[in-house]
């Protein structure tokens, strides 16, 4: 009783304000998201930052490796801080702002040693440390408040992000061309101040909730008990492969196929627009199909560009291939955010959510490493006929999880794949 006259509650809004608030919050969580993510453009230049610094390729891989690493280790280590604390906002604040302490070094550093060591391969990795987590921890506190407001809606605030991405990509081509490649380092020191005004003026995650997790103690040993949780991280691990893999070495499709390696810029910009129209759908089409259904969906869609890429002949066909990719990455990313948040203990969240991250960079590094032997002793498109067989792989394991959980286990899933009498 106590909510319903607390002025500051949510959930003392009447519906039609409780609308007109959700709507105000998509717009201010999509205005974040998009400074957010041009923030988070610098990481697609960093190879190119090295190779352009003078940086050998074995050089090149060393400093990326260490950047995957840190990858792996650092989402957990905040997304448990997020969940003790209760506050999505606060951790991702303190992981962008102590990035963009590291980011300011960079150009400052240049030939720089510390005991042999170039500094700037030493800061590369940090900002990443602190930069990697702050994406899930960001998609975390969006949907725990888009679970409370029917006006606001994950899948049309991301596309935001992908248009501020597409955006300082292009900046960032014309200004390491024209001044110079210490260049992408300067603008994120100029957009973590809206950042972070805007971020300061949104309610946090755990704000005005009725959930009494406070007498509980937080256990994330929980999740590894947790059987379609678990499942699910050997699913995302094996998608996450193929997914990497395209990502990595599409430049040696480019080639195989006669085309010029510069024309990636474009395919990235075509890849990122193709994404918004499945994102915007993505939320009508979770709610009518569930999230295990439109996953299925969208590993039909990967299973798809990953058999065409054995075939491709022309630079055209591996772009229409890549807009193809991008309408099933348009969904994953909304539909797998709001999976782990619905089968995950809602304190748990936040940790859910950089476990996950954590367990897709791993993919990433198995994705290099296959990669680069593969190319080497085959050619590309033996690649793509490995990558094909492992999504076949992840899809087939992902339906079998839920066979298994229900017809052996007996355990109930909390979203079930198919439906039951008791299953809306």
């Amino acid at each position: 009783m106590p909510l319903l006259f607390n002025k500051n509650s949510e959930h003392a809004k009447s519906p039609p304000e409780s609308n007109r608030f959700g709507s105000s919050l998509q717009f201010k969580f999509s205005r974040l998201t998009m400074i957010f993510w041009m923030f988070m453009a610098t990481q697609s230049f960093v190879p190119t930052y090295l190779l352009l610094k003078g940086f050998s390729s074995i050089r090149v891989g060393t400093v990326t490796a260490m950047i995957s690493l840190l990858g792996i280790l650092s989402p957990p280590i905040w997304g448990m801080l997020a969940d003790k604390i209760k506050s999505s906002k606060k951790t991702y604040l303190i992981c962008l702002s102590c990035a963009t302490v590291f980011i300011a070094l960079v150009p400052i550093a240049g030939e720089m040693k510390i005991a042999g060591i170039l500094l700037m391969t030493v800061l590369l990795p940090i900002i990443q440390f602190f930069r990697i987590p702050s994406d899930s921890i960001m998609n975390n506190w969006i949907m725990r408040i888009s679970q409370r407001h029917d006006r606001m809606d994950y899948g049309s605030i991301r596309p935001w992000g992908s248009f501020g991405y597409a955006m300082m990509c292009t900046l960032y081509y014309f200004l390491m061309r024209m001044y110079s490649p210490d260049a992408i380092f300067i603008i994120p020191l100029i957009l973590i101040i809206p950042i972070v005004y805007f971020a300061m003026k949104l309610p946090d995650s755990h704000e005005n909730t009725t959930e009494n997790t406070h007498k509980e103690k937080l256990h994330p040993a929980r999740l590894f008990k947790n059987y379609y949780y678990m499942a699910f991280l050997v699913f995302i691990f094996l998608l996450s492969i193929p997914l990497f893999a395209i990502f990595v070495f599409r430049t040696y499709l480019i080639v195989e196929v006669g085309g010029d390696p510069a024309i990636i810029g474009l395919i990235i910009g075509v890849k990122i627009l193709c994404e918004v129209p499945t994102m915007v759908m993505s939320r009508r089409l979770i709610n009518r199909f569930r999230p295990p259904v439109v996953l299925l969906f969208v590993g039909a869609i990967f299973l798809t560009e990953h058999f065409l890429y054995t075939i491709c002949a022309t630079t055209l066909q591996v772009i229409l291939v890549q807009m193809i990719q991008s309408l099933g990455n348009g969904l994953y990313i909304p539909t797998f955010v709001n999976y782990i948040n619905k089968i995950a203990p809602k304190e748990l969240t936040a940790t859910a959510q950089s476990i996950q991250a954590m367990v897709r960079s791993t993919g990433g590094i198995v994705a290099s490493l296959l990669g680069g032997w593969a190319i080497g002793a085959f050619g590309i498109r033996t690649l793509f006929l490995i990558t094909f067989s492992m999504m076949l792989l992840a899809v087939v394991f992902f339906v079998l999880s839920f066979v298994f959980g229900q017809k052996v286990l007996k355990i109930e899933p909390p979203v079930p794949l198919f439906r039951t009498k008791n299953a809306q």
